[in-house]
């Protein structure tokens, strides 16, 4: 009896060993299988970052070629790339590839764009093209929203070309990029609380690309067109109308504006110091699709309480809001952009009729017929 409990024993112990070792098996394939898919989605993500990169740079200068092969870093990876000519169907491409490698693994993307020219137009500036854009750092700590105007067509995309930062519990529309780095207070809102409204190709919802150059505004290059002058600081209180569509105003501050009441029709503000607007402000647009206010500084933007701003604005300095404050349009700053309280962003597209008062520029259109991604 005795002998048989030890054999019995023995087989326990050796059917228990043989499931341990397939248990262990099958955890290790899986680990191994979730780490591949893992490299495999990094790598693919650092591809299609590039190209949307290289798009960029085309739609900002036709005649963008790279017919080297260059490398960046990215993603904690890297993307080696080209950019030139060829002939697909019979018909003049240029053609994007890219190969991506991360811990190992590499992919190759490719994309064929066909640029054609129909003129010269007077688009806005690459600056410009934000629901909010910072040349130093960006941060958003709060309640923040960043989002589009009534039209979910619109991504209320963001780029810095410095750092971003984000702590509470914030809402992003649209798409981020960076130069520098990315974080956040918890990290995984990095992936959950950034979602584009439109990403029909599933890019990454950011991604680490090149600086975009932005540049310095002198209100004194405008005096010019200027229909009223201020010389010193300026203050609106009460209630303000900038003009018609026919018959705009260009106000010019030498010193700096103050606004505490409301401001309505067509025109702009060219600020030479700073701006700050506290209080119950609201500055309204007649086309409420359209950005017919422009303030312009070459100082520092300051919000507090309960201001809503239909406007563009553009500030040399920092621009910080906070409270209750509302931006009907885009925020851009060649400096620091820092948002607190409950505040927030609603895009609408920039106003050419304002920009091309400042900033006057023409480029050729760019269409993109096809994009092919063969991953290898």
């Amino acid at each position: 009896m005795g002998r048989m409990i030890i054999l019995l024993l023995l087989g326990s112990i050796g059917i228990f060993g043989l499931v341990s070792i397939n248990v262990n098996k099958s955890t290790t394939d899986a680990t191994k299988n979730a780490a591949d898919y893992y490299k495999d989605v990094n790598a693919r993500n650092i591809a299609n970052s590039m190209i949307q990169m290289l798009h960029n740079k085309l739609s900002d200068s036709t005649e963008y070629r790279v017919n080297s092969t260059l490398e960046k870093s990215m993603f904690d990876g890297t993307a080696a790339y080209r950019v030139v000519d060829t002939v697909f169907a019979g018909d003049t491409l240029v053609k994007i590839q890219v190969t991506s490698t991360y811990l190992g693994v590499t992919r190759t993307a490719t994309s064929y764009v066909k640029v054609t020219s129909s003129g010269t137009t007077t688009p806005p500036p690459a600056f410009m093209k934000y629901a909010v854009m910072s040349n130093g750092n960006l941060n958003l700590n709060g309640n923040i929203t960043l989002t589009d105007y009534n039209n979910n067509n619109w991504n209320a995309n963001i780029h810095t070309n410095g750092n971003f930062e984000m702590s509470g519990n914030n809402s992003i529309d649209g798409f981020l990029s960076y130069v520098g780095n990315a974080t956040s207070n918890p990290p995984s809102r990095l992936n959950t609380n950034i979602h584009p409204n439109q990403n029909p190709e599933e890019l990454p919802n950011r991604s680490q690309v090149s600086h975009i150059d932005m540049p310095t505004f002198n209100p004194d290059s405008y005096l010019s067109i200027a229909t009223d002058i201020f010389m010193g600081n300026k203050s609106y209180s009460g209630s303000i109308s900038l003009g018609t569509q026919e018959n705009p105003k260009i106000i010019y501050i030498s010193g700096n504006l103050t606004i505490s009441g409301t401001v309505s029709g067509y025109g702009m503000f060219i600020v030479k110091g700073n701006v700050t607007a506290t209080g119950n402000v609201t500055v309204s647009s007649p086309d409420v699709n359209v950005n017919n206010i422009g303030i312009y500084t070459s100082g520092n933007l300051t919000v507090r309480g309960n201001v809503t701003l239909n406007s563009q604005i553009y500030a040399n300095g920092n621009v910080d809001m906070g409270g209750n404050s509302k931006v009907y349009g885009g925020v851009t700053a060649k400096g620091n952009v820092e948002f607190g309280g409950n505040c927030q962003v609603y895009y609408k597209p920039t106003n050419v009729n304002l920009t091309e008062q400042i900033w006057n520029t023409t480029t050729s259109a760019v269409t993109q017929v096809t994009k092919t991604y063969h991953y290898e």
